[in-house]
């Protein structure tokens, strides 16, 4: 079991999102503050959307190992999978980890379209590919991980105890999220419409 939890930063761009979040707080605070600037309040709501969908999927994705679980926690839900139950662990340009029954996927970590066609044309080559980017590492590490508490709890690679760990998988829904993109898209139509 990891003693603390192990954080693999995303390979987005965090300093544009944290940026355009700034941008956006500065828009809905004139819009808001000084009603004397001539921002009609529905621009004011479509940053506030933007602001939530900038969070959402550029600042809030993140996967990490805590404990016994890989948490992939997303643009509108956190899961929870046992990494004894993780049967595989591909990055393309998503995160994706596979269990006896189903495939999670993240969009935290991934690799440019244009690295996973690259990739993909040198596997089809017969080329080895020694690339020891971000996204490689932390796919071997994820592995590895899983390896160690397969190993630990004593469940084997495609048992039935590994499949039964599968079911484990705890799934949370982002409420705070939700309710400000819906609180945004409610008052962006209500303040068009009228």
């Amino acid at each position: 079991m990891t003693t603390r939890p192990e954080r693999f930063r995303s390979t987005g761009s965090l300093v544009m999102g944290w940026l355009g979040l700034v941008l956006v707080g500065g828009v809905v605070a004139i819009g808001v503050l000084d009603r004397s600037s001539g921002l009609p309040l529905w621009a004011v709501f479509a940053a506030l959307l933007f602001g939530v969908l900038l969070w959402a999927s550029m600042v809030r994705p993140v996967v990490e190992a805590v404990g016994d679980d890989l948490v992939l926690r997303n643009m509108f839900d956190t899961v929870s999978v046992p990494l004894a139950a993780v049967e595989q662990v591909a990055i393309g340009q998503l995160l994706a980890v596979g269990t006896a029954d189903a495939r999670y996927v993240s969009p935290a970590v991934g690799r440019s379209w244009r690295t996973t066609a690259r990739r993909s044309r040198a596997e089809k080559a017969g080329k080895a590919d020694d690339g020891t980017a971000y996204a490689d590492h932390v796919e071997q590490r994820l592995s590895q991980l899983a390896e160690d508490a397969r190993a630990r709890q004593g469940v084997r690679l495609m048992s039935e105890e590994q499949a039964v760990l599968a079911g484990q998988v705890r799934r949370e829904v982002a409420r705070v999220e939700l309710a400000a993109l819906a609180l945004a898209v409610l008052g962006l139509v209500v303040t068009a419409l009228l």
